[in-house]
């Protein structure tokens, strides 16, 4: 009788442990695939960003283009909904199918803080299930870390938004000086971020953008050449963020997997990419 219930109470804990592996599992799928798809969705409005400010500027007739890249940001919010229906994603995609009914309307400047303000709110949504993640998974010590590399690199994002909409305004005295002190701030900001990873600036030649920003004269380099390197800034900022949920979710679960046409890949950077 004894070895019965020996053998029962080994059962009980055996079945107990195969449940909480299977919980820890699907938990692990769930953040996983989440911040996979959050970080592609960041991924397509910055290509969305670019394509509307072609059309917008009228250097070309990018209609049937946004049509597709907005039926692709539709699918993914299917999937995302599939995979995380919470309340937070849900206004998510609210917000971005009003963008994509009211963007035709916009300036270049409310083009740019529309899609700068989506893209934000979907880091702010990959910044708080990793949080959460690490927290479930025991990572606490990882988590400082985390969050001072997080608010760098949202501190460098939103010294780039200033900046892409100091551009805008260029052509005036005020605009001239409003460019010049967005272009300071954002490279005291890269400044910063190049300490996070240095092979990272030193592949995509910033150390030359660094000293462009530092030039006092850089208002009077063309819309074309600002709006370039805004973009290799952008694609490394992306790239730095990249690399930082990458290796915690190597550490927790699997590797991400490249995104297709990702910035990394070494190619000309378009106009607005990001």
């Amino acid at each position: 009788m004894f070895t019965y219930l020996c053998i029962a109470i080994a059962l009980g804990i055996m079945a107990l442990l195969f449940l909480l592996a299977q919980k820890r599992e699907k938990n692990h799928q769930v953040r996983f695939q989440t911040i996979f798809l959050l970080r592609q969705l960041v991924s397509l409005l910055r290509q969305h960003r670019q394509l509307t400010h072609q059309h917008i500027n009228g250097t070309a007739n990018m209609a049937d283009t946004i049509a597709i890249s907005e039926a692709n940001i539709s699918e993914l919010q299917l999937k995302l909904d599939r995979v995380n229906p919470h309340s937070e994603f849900r206004i998510l995609q609210e917000q971005i199918q009003l963008m994509h009914q009211k963007w035709a309307l916009f300036n270049l400047a409310r083009n740019q803080i529309v899609h700068g303000r989506l893209i934000r709110q979907s880091l702010y949504l990959i910044d708080e299930t990793m949080i959460m993640w690490l927290t479930e998974s025991g990572k606490e010590d990882l988590i400082e870390q985390y969050s001072s590399d997080w608010l760098d690199v949202f501190d460098g994002l939103d010294s780039l938004t200033q900046f892409r909409i100091a551009i805008i305004d260029k052509n005036s005295e005020q605009g001239q000086i409003k460019l010049e002190r967005s272009a300071q701030s954002l490279s005291r900001r890269l400044n910063k971020l190049s300490l996070l990873s240095p092979l990272t600036f030193v592949d995509m030649a910033q150390e030359t953008r660094l000293t462009q920003l530092q030039n006092s004269h850089i208002a009077k380099l063309c819309e074309e050449d600002l709006y370039q390197m805004s973009s290799e800034i952008s694609s490394v900022i992306f790239t730095l963020y990249d690399q930082v949920i990458s290796a915690l979710c190597e550490s927790l679960y699997l590797p991400l997997p490249t995104i297709a046409g990702s910035s990394d890949e070494k190619k000309p950077v378009d106009i607005q990419q990001a």
